[in-house]
Parts: structure tokens; sequence; C-alpha cells
């Protein structure tokens, strides 16, 4: 499953209230036998392109300029999901970031998008009801990859009820609220993984897809990162050297 904008400080915020933000990814983490690595730089140039898909499927770091999914959508990528006789990719945005080449260029042999053409048509729970009505209609082996969308820019596509100091710039609000709900959404299909038998022998992988804030994104956003001591809290000189050096 590819998070649109989730970085893993997200799983050290609480609420207002003192409640965790992302309390099932939290607590799966706590109760289950996983590899958790926290704190990956993103790879992705400013985090503003669409290679996340190209890292988590191929390895490859992502082209300097410009995105790969639509530069080189047609090249032929190794990956595993060439070795599954069924494999799919559930895509909420539909005709964005060249999907219907792209997917079959990793080995993706379906994609699953919405009918309409409304950008923004399905939320994360949608994401997550397709990827388990795949697995169940599926025979083993099979390989599906999500991606979500309640995470983007602004972040007030899906917003949950969430306690948030009204000290907090707006934005930010808003991303706590939508990486709450996502958080939901996820928490519902570790749940349902747990004990479904198509299930029982499979490897999940849950990742970012790129970062979303950055030192420079506005003064209102920089100060509340230094003062909140968060990763993008940092001069944009410090970080524009950093992204060179990376």
């Amino acid at each position: 499953v590819l998070l649109e904008s989730f970085c893993s400080w997200l799983l050290d915020s609480y609420d207002a209230e003192g409640q965790p933000i992302c309390g099932a990814l939290k607590n799966y983490i706590a109760s289950h036998d996983v590899l958790y690595v926290r704190d990956v730089e993103t790879q992705i140039q400013y985090g503003m392109s669409g290679d996340g898909q190209l890292i988590v499927n191929t390895g490859l770091y992502p082209i300097m300029e410009g995105v790969a999914c639509v530069d080189y959508a047609y090249n032929t990528y190794p990956n595993l999901a060439h070795f599954y006789p069924n494999s799919a990719v559930v895509n909420p945005c539909k005709n964005v970031w060249n999907q219907r080449t792209i997917s079959a260029a990793y080995g993706y042999r379906h994609l699953i998008e919405p009918k309409g053409d409304n950008m923004f048509e399905w939320n994360d729970s949608i994401v997550m009801d397709q990827i388990i009505d795949y697995f169940n209609a599926t025979p083993a082996p099979c390989c599906v990859m999500g991606i979500t969308v309640s995470g983007h820019m602004p972040f007030d596509l899906h917003p949950d009820n969430v306690a948030v100091p009204d000290t907090m710039p707006v934005l930010f609000q808003h991303y706590l609220q939508t990486a709450h709900f996502t958080d939901r959404q996820l928490g519902r299909l570790l749940s349902w993984a747990d004990t479904a038998s198509v299930m029982q022998n499979a490897t999940i992988v849950i990742t970012g897809d790129h970062r979303i804030f950055h030192a420079w994104i506005n003064d209102e956003i920089r100060e509340y990162g230094l003062r909140a001591n968060l990763p993008f809290g940092v001069n944009r000189r410090s970080e524009e050297r950093f992204s060179r050096n990376a």
C-alpha cells in the first residue's frame, strides 16, 4: 500500500486529547511481528513527483528531471508483480501519473480505478474495499498494490473529526485529520488480513509515497515545524544542501 504524503513522524503525533493520530498503525506495529523502518528520507526530488511508485516497484532512483512514469513509461521494469499469475494496481485517481501505461510496465495485469472522470471520486475507504474485494475474488497467488489519495494536498478531501489545537496552522490541522482517516482505513484492512484465509501466507508492505511539507512551504508551516521540532522545521538553505547531497 503506497500512502500519499505519509511521513513516519505521524506515528509519534497525538491529538489535543492525547490520542495517537495514527493509532491503528501504531497498535499494529506494537502487537505484531513486523519490520518497521522509520525516518526514511525521501528519494524523490523535493517530494513533488510521481516516482514513489518507481522506487517501491523497482528499487530504481527517480530521474533528476521530469518523472519516470511519463518520460520512460514504456520501458519494461523488472518487478515482483511479473512473477504472479494475478496482479492489480488499485488506482483511485483515474488518468493520473500515466497509470494505465505504467502499471503494465511494472508487470501488473489489471488496473482497478474509478469509472467516472472525477479525479477524487474514490477515498481511502474505497481503496481498501477494492484491495479486499480483489483478494477475495482472485485465486492465490496474487499481488496487489493499492495507492491512497485522501492525504492529497490540500488535505480537505476526507478529514476525520480529530481534536487538534487551534494554535496549529489550518493546513497542518487538515493534514493530521486526513492522516487519521487513512490510518483508520488501513486498520480495517489489517484487521481483515489478520483473519482472512486468503492472507495466511501473505506479506504486507506499507510505505509512504513522499513527504509533503518543506521548510519553505510557507512561513506559518516553517515556524510551526521549528517549534514542534518536526523534520521539515529546517531552514531552506540546509534542506536544499541536503537534497543535493542525498
